[in-house]
Formats: structure tokens, C-alpha cells, sequence
């Protein structure tokens, strides 16, 4: 049976994400149907996979660009598991981050550059994307599926300890999980601008992704929901990986929480301590002391 036209796939396809994300932003849908996915992977057939699958793959019969244009993700590289994200999972990440038009975004582990694309249409004309890639194969195709999106800059850098400017981003997205939050990262927003990243302590087990929201004198955790992802290289020393590992065993992932840089104040209230920054519980219910958690 002949196919549909694309843009019909696509418009279908932003619908199943709207319904599989329970995204309200229309905006976002509308980015969905409007990049084309094909674009951005490599030449077909593909191997595609969902979280629900038994096996960890399925390879498309052919090279019909149909097979994209469903909530799946595509593997950039199958035999590491890398791949581009669920689009459901990013929708919500996009729209953790209130991304409005004209804002500042950067974005670590940019892959082929799908993502960073649909941002570019979310920020416009009047905004910019910074996508960072650290593997330079990767981030030389990336730059090359960009090459038409004008407010995107394509970089072959750890995002680790990429010296963004301070101040300068209204959002931050990392692809990857952390085991420990560089303080550039979060130096790097605006008041009120957000970073969304995947919080977790082993490659082997659910994390989860924390939305930290720039306030004038703090900075606010919640945690969203769980996530299973790559690393994000730089950020996953075992000495943050079993302090993040005790703390949780200790208290939970405990949201409604607020970052701090002075970690010599950690106060009773801490959930977390770490070198350069501490994590205190507030609104816990009975305001009880807790034992501090972390390095000194």
C-alpha cells in the first residue's frame, strides 16, 4: 500500500506524541510536525526501539522514511545502544523547560541534531540554540544536518565544562545523566531560567529528572519522573555516584528542595551535600532535624 505524504505523517505523528506526552503546549506539537525527522538519521533501514519492546531493537524492513514518523527512538549507534531519545519523553522535557520564543538554550548531547532542530523552531528567529556534542564524528554530522538552521551553533565540546557565559541561557538540556551537577551548569541561567537533567547514580538503574529553576538567591529542585539514560561524560565520578546512591537510600528522591553554594552552612535540613553545593528538604512535614548526607 502506497504511503501517505510526509507531511501528513508528520501531523499524525506530532498527535500520537501529544497524546503519548500529555504536552498542552502547542507549540511544541507544532515543531514536531514541522521538522522532518528523516533529516536527521542515518540512511535506512533503521533500528528502532521503545521502552515497551521485548527486544531491544526492531529493524525496519526497508528505507521508507514512514517507519520514523512513530513515538519510537532510532538508533544512532545500535551496537552501543545510543539513541536518538523517545520523542514523547523529550515533548515533556521541552515543556519543563518553558521555552518561549526568543529565549537562549543550550543543549548537551546534541546527537544528530533532531532535537536542537525542534528547539530552533521553538526559540525562533529572535532566540539561539547552542548544540553540544562531544563525540567528533557525531557533532560533525550534527553541524552538517544544521547547516539551514541560522539560530543553532553545532559544538564539538564536553558539555561538562563547556565555559558558557554566566547569565546567559533562559534554559539548559542535558541528554545525559549525572551523578553530580557541574556549577557552571546552573551559573549559566538567567533568574528564572531552567536546567532539566537526569539525576542518577548508576548506569544500571532508574534515575530521575530533575527541572532546577534559577531564583534570586537559590536555586528550586523538583523531581519530575524516572529516567533511564546514557551518561553524561564528566559528570559521573563513583565518589557523586555513591553519595547521590546513600542519600537516596536515605530520604527518597526528595523534591520540593533548594540548592544552595555554600555548603559549609549545611544546615539539618540538608538532603544532599557536596563540595560546591547543598541540597536542603523544605516543606518535609514536622520540620524534623535530618542527618547531613555528603562530603565535606
Amino acid at each position: 500500500m502506497e504511503s501517505l505524504p510526509l507531511e501528513v505523517l508528520r501531523r499524525w505523528y506530532a498527535d500520537e506524541v501529544r497524546w503519548a506526552s500529555g504536552v498542552t503546549d502547542a507549540r511544541i506539537i507544532s515543531a514536531f510536525a514541522n521538522v522532518p525527522r528523516e533529516n536527521f538519521v542515518s540512511p535506512g533501514p533503521w533500528h528502532l526501539s521503545t521502552p515497551m519492546m521485548s527486544e531491544i531493537y526492531q529493524r525496519t524492513p526497508n528505507a521508507d522514511a514512514h517507519h520514523l514518523y512513530h513515538n519510537v527512538m532510532v538508533a544512532i549507534d545500535s551496537s552501543r545502544e545510543l539513541n536518538s531519545a523517545l520523542p514523547s519523553y523529550v515533548a515533556r522535557l521541552f515543556q519543563s523547560a518553558t521555552i518561549v520564543e526568543g529565549a537562549h538554550v543550550a543543549q548537551i548531547g546534541a546527537g544528530l541534531g533532531y532535537y536542537s532542530a525542534i528547539l530552533s523552531e521553538l526559540v525562533g528567529t529572535r532566540g539561539s540554540v547552542v548544540a553540544l556534542e562531544i563525540e567528533p564524528s557525531l557533532a560533525q554530522r550534527c553541524a552538517s544536518n544544521l547547516s539551514s538552521y541560522h539560530n543553532v551553533t553545532c559544538i564539538q565540546a564536553d558539555g561538562s565544562d563547556y565555559p558558557f557565559e554566566p547569565a546567559s541561557l533562559d534554559a539548559l538540556i542535558v541528554h545525559g545523566a549525572v551523578a553530580h551537577i557541574p556549577r557552571r551548569w546552573l551559573e549559566a541561567l538567567t533568574i528564572g531560567g531552567h536546567l532539566l537533567v537526569p539525576l542518577s547514580y548508576s548506569a544500571d538503574e532508574l534515575g530521575q529528572l530533575a527541572r532546577i529553576t534559577r531564583k534570586p538567591k537559590h536555586f528550586h529542585l523538583e523531581f519530575h519522573h524516572d529516567t533511564y539514560t546514557y551518561p553524561c561524560v564528566g559528570t559521573c565520578d563513583d565518589d557523586f555516584a555513591d553519595q547521590l546512591r546513600e542519600a537516596v537510600e536515605t530520604y527518597g528522591w526528595y523534591t520540593n528542595s533548594e540548592l544552595r553554594f555554600d555548603p559549609e552552612q549545611a544546615d539539618a535540613s540538608a538532603w544532599l551535600v557536596t563540595p560546591s553545593y547543598w541540597i536542603s528538604m523544605i516543606g518535609s512535614e514536622g520540620g524534623e532535624a535530618l542527618s547531613v548526607v555528603g562530603l565535606r
